[in-house]
């Protein structure tokens, strides 16, 4: 637990963390503050990733009560990024549990790290103008399409672009 701790510490120091926290709470559970240290991971700590969050999930997130915020929170993280928390909400509500609390804050700050490094990577790959298709992005299909009842066969090529999603079927 107190390793935990260390690191929540370390975690609110990084994202600039304004509030003080008494670490007795955070050892107890009271999940006011871990919904303060949510709330701040969610809109205060990175700005990328915050666009992220109001791009992908309900706009209103950051107005929402309490049990509705962490409920959509739960499912975000669950949709957005694969990971599952080990709380249900009436845990989260309830005093104790302090630990498990410690480590799903641990675990948005990496979701936060891994999202924001891969909205920077993926902002330097993206082409300035699309140039022309190269003969590699281009690729063709051919299939035989048979109808038993009339005893005809069709040749069917399909061709996909993969840089500008074009599908093109030919009979």
């Amino acid at each position: 637990m107190q390793n935990n701790l260390h690191k929540v510490k370390r975690v609110l120091e990084k994202t600039n963390f304004a509030e003080s926290f008494d670490q007795a709470e955070l050892e107890a559970g009271n999940s006011t503050v871990f919904l303060k240290i949510i709330h701040h991971l969610f809109f205060r700590a990175s700005e990328s990733f915050t666009q992220f969050i109001d791009a992908n999930a309900h706009k209103d997130l950051k107005f929402m009560p309490d049990p509705a915020f962490f409920k959509n929170t739960i499912l975000i993280l669950c949709d957005l990024f694969g990971y599952r928390t080990e709380l249900t909400p009436q845990q989260f509500f309830d005093k104790g549990y302090g630990e498990r609390k410690m480590v799903l804050v641990l675990s948005i700050y990496d979701i936060l790290k891994k999202t924001r490094k891969g909205l920077k990577i993926n902002h330097q790959l993206t082409r300035v103008e699309a140039g022309a298709p190269h003969a590699s992005d281009e690729s063709r299909k051919e299939y035989q399409v048979i109808n038993h009842k009339n005893h005809v066969a069709k040749n069917v090529l399909i061709k996909i672009n993969t840089t500008t999603e074009k599908r093109t079927l030919t009979v």
